[in-house]
This record gives structure tokens, sequence and C-alpha cells, in this order.
């Protein structure tokens, strides 16, 4: 009877380390998949998409929202950790650049602002660019008070003249995609605005008509069900991957 009982405890306690084990290796693996980052995903090589000439246009339209603004060429933007200042910020750029018309100039704050904006306009941008809503609120440079937004044109620099053209889309879960694209600016050519005809470019077609603009190639990733309109796109991520080049031959 002793050897049964002393077989029966080695039983007990390899089993016992077999689940140890595998509960910590679990562990582990979903440690490992809760802080995978975005960057993660667009180097994925996930299924790639062959996206036509609407969604074409359509997505490097709603990704040169944001280049325009200039605000992701020095750092990464992930949305779940942005704050409301830095959607404001990107959604003030992207109204000076894409609505000058809602700017009303003046002197404001005794001087120390020259520009205003009305809140719902600046609200509705945020809303569009990243199917979010903040409060109204003062932030560095931009001021809030009485349903408007104050700043002053010395504080806001804008990267107007620049357009996306996509080269890669690839499907990640979710309705998500991850996105390559180049960016083209085109500041130091005689047309300083992007025309919408650039969204149906190819690259070649940029490279010829702005040989002395350079070039960024960058990486985002997107939501969206639908690629065709940008009803319910959403930015979720953006970087940059490497330094600007020249188009120039």
């Amino acid at each position: 009877m002793k050897k049964v009982y002393v077989v029966l405890i080695f039983i007990i306690i390899a089993y016992t380390v077999y689940l140890t084990a595998c509960s910590s290796t679990e562990s582990g693996m979903l440690k490992s998949e809760s802080v995978t980052s975005y960057t993660s995903g667009i180097s994925k090589n996930s299924n790639s998409y062959d996206f036509n000439e609407t969604e074409y246009h359509v997505v490097n339209e709603y990704l040169s929202n944001f280049t325009q603004t200039g605000y992701m060429r020095t750092s990464a933007f992930e949305l779940a950790n942005a704050t409301d200042a830095s959607l404001l910020k990107i959604a003030l750029l992207h109204c000076i650049v894409s609505q000058p018309e809602s700017i009303e100039p003046g002197s404001y704050w005794l001087g120390k602002s020259n520009q205003r904006m009305k809140a719902d306009i600046l609200g509705n941008a945020v809303f569009n660019l990243f199917r979010t809503k903040i409060k109204n609120q003062t932030i560095e440079n931009l001021y809030y008070e009485e349903g408007y937004y104050y700043w002053n044109t010395a504080n806001v620099q804008t990267a107007a003249g620049s357009f996306a053209l996509i080269t890669k889309i690839e499907i990640m879960a979710n309705n998500q995609y991850s996105v390559t694209f180049n960016l083209y600016n085109t500041r130091d050519e005689e047309q300083p605005t992007v025309n919408s005809k650039y969204y149906n470019y190819s690259n070649d077609d940029a490279i010829r008509e702005f040989p002395r603009g350079t070039i960024n190639n960058l990486s985002a990733i997107i939501k969206d069900s639908n690629l065709s309109d940008t009803d319910e796109m959403q930015l979720i991520y953006m970087q940059k991957n490497a330094e600007p080049t020249s188009s120039a031959p």
C-alpha cells in the first residue's frame, strides 16, 4: 500500500506542476498580446487589400487631413493615448488649412489673439477626424470663451501644401487597415495649396509634377467598414517611417 500511496503522490505533484506551467504560459501569452503596439500591426504581414480608384482617392484625402497639419512628422500618433489637447490642436490646424473661411480675424483678448473660430466648427472637426467628442476647454495657445476658440497666428504653423498617396493597404482585424503611404511636400513649389486632383495621382505623377518637393514615407492604421467614404473612418495610429528624401532624380 505504501508504494501505491507514493506513486499517487508523485502523480499528483507532477500534474500540479504541469497545470502551473500551462497557466504561466497562458498568462505570458496574454501579457504579450496586451502590450502589442500598433507599430507591430503596421509591420505585420497581413492580407493585401486591392483598393479601387474611389477608395484610393478617399483614403489619400483622409490621410492628408492629418499630414497637412504637420503634427505627425516629428512623433507618432496613437489615438488610444491621445489627450483632448492634442486632438484640439490637430483639428485646429486642419481647419486652418481646409476651412480658412471659418476663421474670423480681429483683435481679441486685449490683442493677445488675432484669430478666432466658432467652437462648434472645431468640435465637429474633432469628431469627423477621430470619431470622438470632447468638451470645450482652454489649452496651451488656444483659448476658449463663450462659444469661440481664440489663438494667435504666431503660435500656429501648418504644413499646407502636402498630400498623401497610398502605396499599400493590408487588412487587419476588426475593420482595421494598415496603410503605407508617401507624403509629398509641395510648399516650395509654385502651388502651395493642395488641389483635390492630387489625391488621384500615382506616385510617379507626383514626382513628375513636383520634382523639387520632398517625400516622407509614413504608415497608419485606420478603422472603417467602408473605405469608399469617410462617414465612419477613424485614425487609430500614424508614424513616420523614414527621413524625407528628394523627389528629384
